[in-house]
């Protein structure tokens, strides 16, 4: 991987000068910044393509770094990035985002070697555009219909896999694209496409447990949610897209945990909390393989799990759903996926520990869920929809070109 010289970068060093890494792989462009020490004057870096492994960095970008954000002075406000600003996306930001990873992605395929640039993003629409998908004379039926058969490759996919954690961003960012172009489907539905404000407020509710489709009906994006609370689909969708480039997602968002907590009870209550989490260990450590071979070519994220209101668990519960295993599920992924592509999301932890500490002293409650502190397990959508805006700055900036002031 290290075998391709990008480019080569003369930079100026003092004992405490600042440095900025840049390393590229097939969709991403990630920077860490730091201070190098006892250097000399006229140190040259080699940037690679290459994954940010081989040079012992995370490649988690900063706005998905917990580590990046801080309280608030105003203690009613939510914890904010010191590290960069973080973007307000929009609807028309996210068409634009999966807009341009199309063009990449079409870019690779139709210009082997090639680098993204607005030529090539033009020439490889030009082909896009000689599909059915520009033709005047389609039917809304007929792009519902394609959008889920022979053309996937002529679609952005963002893909969400898990429990209700991830199902709460699947939920905001259906919210975020609703209008009457947007349509979707599943099971329930008989494969029926409908009118996506039939979703919304059940999505937000919380009692949708079964896969779901949203479709708009002018771009060329998809959105598919699988309910998987532990994982066990997963590896044969990875194994189906490992070989599948054209039908995998541009974006593969994974969160799991407490449905394994719940089905360790038992072990939990005889042999304590180490043993009740080995049987996640054992799965994280079997998706490894699968997920890194192919973190290189697509957006893949896992999101650590939130803490939780300890307080208010239901009896039985206790000590299982505890904020002491949550550290430990989230230690488990966290040192499987460390030095991989896969990029490990976890600055929604401060983002609900601020939502519970508030729930502790308002004890709000909302009709629309954006507080919802009877809730211990799942933080409201207030909290949601910024962790939403977090994967939209950390997918999204570097291909929107957004001012070099934001992550």
């Amino acid at each position: 991987m290290l075998s391709t010289i990008k480019r080569l970068i003369q930079t100026t060093f003092n004992e405490n000068s600042k440095w900025i890494l840049v390393v590229k792989s097939k969709h991403r462009v990630f920077k860490e910044t730091g201070k190098l020490c006892g250097l000399t004057m006229g140190f040259t870096f080699i940037f690679f393509q290459a994954a940010i492994i081989m040079q012992g960095y995370s490649p988690t970008p900063l706005v998905l770094s917990r580590a990046c954000y801080k309280e608030s002075q105003d203690p009613t406000e939510f914890p904010v990035n010191k590290c960069c600003q973080t973007y307000n996306y929009s609807k028309k930001d996210f068409f634009r985002c999966s807009t341009k990873l199309r063009e990449m992605e079409h870019i690779t395929s139709d210009f082997p070697g090639r680098e993204f640039s607005p030529v090539n993003a033009m020439e490889a629409n030009q082909r896009i555009g000689e599909s059915l998908w520009t033709q005047e004379n389609n039917t809304t039926i007929q792009i519902l219909e394609d959008s889920s058969g022979s053309n996937l490759h002529n679609r952005i996919m963002w893909v969400m896999i898990g429990d209700s954690r991830v199902r709460q961003i699947f939920s905001a960012l259906v919210s975020l694209l609703s209008g009457p172009r947007l349509k979707y489907k599943k099971p329930s539905t008989l494969g029926k496409w409908r009118s996506s404000h039939e979703l919304t407020e059940s999505l937000r509710i919380g009692k949708l447990h079964e896969d779901i489709e949203v479709c708009h009906i002018d771009y060329f994006v998809n959105l598919k949610f699988y309910w998987d609370p532990t994982l066990q689909r997963l590896p044969k969708l990875l194994k189906y897209w490992t070989p599948n480039e054209s039908d995998r997602p541009s974006v593969l968002l994974i969160g799991s945990g407490l449905h394994w907590m719940r089905q360790s009870t038992h072990t939990y209550h005889t042999s304590g909390l180490q043993s009740a989490a080995e049987s996640f260990r054992m799965h994280m450590e079997k998706l490894h393989s699968q997920l890194i071979s192919i973190a290189g070519s697509m957006n893949t994220i896992i999101q650590l799990l939130d803490p939780i209101q300890e307080t208010v668990i239901f009896p039985k519960y206790k000590g299982i759903y505890s904020n002491e295993n949550i550290e430990l599920y989230n230690d488990i992924i966290t040192s499987t996926f460390t030095k991989s592509d896969v990029i490990i999301w976890d600055s929604n932890i401060p983002t609900a520990n601020h939502y519970f500490h508030q729930c502790r002293i308002t004890n709000q409650q909302s009709y629309d869920k954006l507080w919802d502190c009877g809730n211990p397990l799942h933080p409201g959508f207030i909290a949601v929809e910024k962790n939403l805006n977090m994967l939209l700055n950390g997918v999204c900036n570097k291909l929107l070109r957004i001012d070099e002031l934001y992550c």
